[in-house]
């Protein structure tokens, strides 16, 4: 996989979207709307993709300043009676988290 780009509008009820290309070289994107917002702490989030069953699940991203950096914790909702989505999702979460590293040795 290989990520793409993003449009975010930063506020409540603003969308978002992210754009990628699989391991075999097709598109995808995921997207949703803000719930909440909570500068700079939390922004809370729906998630769907354009792929599979499309499912709607909310995340939930939380910042925290620490003496090393900037810790973040991520709540991923909705997987409730979908066992082997939850199982998909979580290997792709190590994946996803190393697209901001990518980004911004791209922007130096």
């Amino acid at each position: 996989m290989r990520y793409c780009g993003r449009k975010p509008e930063l506020r409540l009820g603003g969308s978002w979207q992210s754009k990628g290309e699989g391991a075999d070289g097709a598109p995808f994107s995921v997207q949703g709307e803000f719930l909440e917002i909570d500068p700079p702490h939390e922004p809370i989030l729906t998630w769907s993709c354009d792929w599979g069953d499309k499912h709607r699940k909310k995340l939930t991203h939380r910042f925290q300043l620490t003496l090393e950096g900037t810790k973040l914790t991520i709540r991923d909702e909705g997987f409730k009676d979908r066992p082997e989505a939850c199982d998909s999702h979580s290997e792709d979460w190590n994946l996803v988290l190393t697209w901001p590293t990518q980004f911004f040795a791209h922007e130096r």
